[in-house]
């Protein structure tokens, strides 16, 4: 199960992707920033870097699972929609 609300604010260490379609760009909370009306989080990113997003971007794992994007293994019918 995946989530993008922003009702539960992830904690830093916590594992998230910054497309839903491409695996390769898994990143890391390292900084939350529960600013004005937008909560911002410091990523540091898997192939290296690091920057500032903001929560509705990002998809996260429910489950917590760093080994497997929330979109694979999912059919190309189930993205489109």
């Amino acid at each position: 199960m995946t989530t993008t609300t922003s009702s539960s604010i992830p904690q830093p260490g916590s594992r998230c992707w910054r497309d839903r379609i491409s695996g390769s760009t898994g990143a890391t909370v390292i900084t939350v920033e529960p600013d004005g009306p937008d909560t911002v989080l410091e990523l540091a990113y898997d192939e290296g870097g690091s920057g500032w997003w903001p929560l509705h971007a990002l998809v996260f794992d429910a489950a917590g699972s760093a080994h497997q994007h929330p979109a694979e293994g999912l059919g190309a019918e189930h993205m489109l929609r």
